[in-house]
């Protein structure tokens, strides 16, 4: 038998993977770019000059930064006037700013954003009836997220003209995070609309501009799967709305189907990038640990915190057995139903994992207060606070406390509050609470004692 060497090996894989990549680019359809953002004669054209001269940048600076300040001004004008004036004042001014960019047509994000919600209002109001009630407020929710946008990205723009300046020549501007941006903000907009014509034309031209946006970005090859999917929908379905409005609401269907790949393209984005992708995962942890927190029981076993979830009792038990840390076990803590929580010491014996798990499944589940539960205190001078509407919250609070700050001490005294009630101080005179079951338990259990 014969073996390519490794070297081989790793050549083939990196050809191959080259050409998977390649033919992915090569299938991708050849989208159109918005007629509106591209003819030299559109009000909204956005032009193609990517990278300024030292000449353009002297100009671009003064503009980008009094772009800033303005915008910012003309949303806190806004607050003190009425809908309708609103909407005037904030025309003008994302107009005004569109203008002053030298007539260069910068191809910047900021210009962007302001550039297409003016086009996208000017759909609006062109489909829909001023005077129906609702379509006022569809205009400013487009321009107030409009400028939010264009401020998001004010720092980008400016931080992508100074690598350019610096000589890194070979920078490419974040099409695809612009468009998922852009759609994100703009499409929950959109999907307050009630006309049904009106939601229709600025769906579609929404969808339209963004999927432009993915396909002439660096990574379009990732998110091929959307952008031909956006394609092929937009393809199918006419541009303009037509007079019946049982065929608009079938179409928004089709087009709102849409905005879940939209959302997985910012996704995939950001998962791209190594911090962004890390923040992302720590979100997620997070909410995966405020969802197991709201609906589980919390069990302290000795020095270790967890929480069982399941939606029968044969799969809370399997859970269970399988969080149990292996050892001697003699001390377990866990929430039960009402406001109580249950603190077991065996005195005579050890507990296997199986015992333990039954004696935290014979009660009943804590379930969530209407308001936040409170505690305050310390432990040998270190200071705490937990708040959350269920002990399991709490329990995973003290938790964190006891391995960061406690764990290690012989605790023998504690000063526990409850709500805005004074503290009392607590004493242990005949040994230490030397493990997170004693020092949480006799917390939480004294707390609930003083009224929690």
């Amino acid at each position: 038998m014969k073996f390519l060497n490794i070297t081989t090996l790793l050549v083939l894989t990196t050809l191959s993977g080259a050409t998977f990549a390649q033919q992915r680019r090569l299938a991708l359809p050849e989208i159109p770019a918005p007629r509106e953002l591209t003819e030299v004669t559109s009000d909204f054209a956005e032009g193609t000059i990517t990278r300024l001269s030292d000449q353009d940048v002297t100009l671009f600076l003064p503009w980008a930064q009094n772009a800033q300040s303005v915008l910012n001004k003309a949303i806190r004008d806004a607050e003190t006037m009425t809908v309708q004036n609103q909407v005037r004042h904030l025309t003008a001014i994302m107009k005004s700013v569109v203008r002053n960019s030298a007539q260069k047509n910068y191809q910047l994000f900021m210009r962007f954003a302001l550039n297409r919600t003016l086009l996208l209002v000017q759909e609006l109001t062109s489909q829909a009836d001023w005077s129906t009630p609702g379509t006022v407020e569809n205009v400013l929710d487009l321009q107030v997220r409009g400028i939010g946008l264009a401020l998001d990205f004010y720092e980008s723009d400016l931080a992508y003209q100074r690598r350019v300046a610096r000589g890194q020549s070979t920078v490419a501007l974040e099409y695809a995070r612009f468009g998922a941006a852009f759609g994100n903000a703009m499409l929950a907009s959109i999907q307050n609309v009630s006309d049904a014509s009106a939601q229709y034309r600025l769906l579609y031209k929404t969808l339209e501009m963004i999927n432009w946006d993915f396909s002439r970005d660096s990574m379009a090859v990732d998110f091929a799967d959307t952008i031909v999917e956006i394609y092929n929908t937009l393809n199918t379905l006419e541009e303009q709305p037509g007079n019946d409005d049982y065929q608009s609401v079938l179409s928004i269907r089709r087009l709102t189907v849409l905005l879940g790949p939209v959302r997985s393209v910012e996704r995939t984005i950001l998962m791209s990038n190594e911090e962004s992708r890390r923040q992302i995962e720590e979100q997620e942890r997070t909410e995966r640990m405020r969802t197991a927190i709201s609906n589980g029981i919390g069990v302290i076993v000795e020095n270790t915190f967890f929480i069982i979830n399941g939606s029968s009792q044969a799969e809370l038990y399997s859970r269970c057995i399988a969080q149990v840390p292996n050892g001697s076990i003699d001390e377990i803590a866990f929430a039960t139903g009402g406001k109580s929580l249950r603190v077991l010491t065996n005195s005579s014996y050890y507990w296997n994992k199986e015992q333990v798990c039954q004696n935290v499944l014979s009660s009943q589940t804590f379930q969530a207060h209407d308001r936040p539960l409170t505690i305050y205190g310390s432990v040998e001078e270190r200071s705490f606070t937990f708040a959350g509407t269920s002990l399991t919250a709490l329990m995973y609070q003290c938790s964190q406390f006891y391995t960061t700050r406690v764990q290690g001490l012989s605790v023998d005294q504690m000063t526990i509050g409850v709500y805005n009630n004074p503290p009392v101080p607590h004493t242990n005179h005949s040994t230490y609470w030397n493990t997170m079951t004693a020092t949480c338990g006799t917390i939480i259990s004294r707390a609930l004692s003083q009224g929690l």
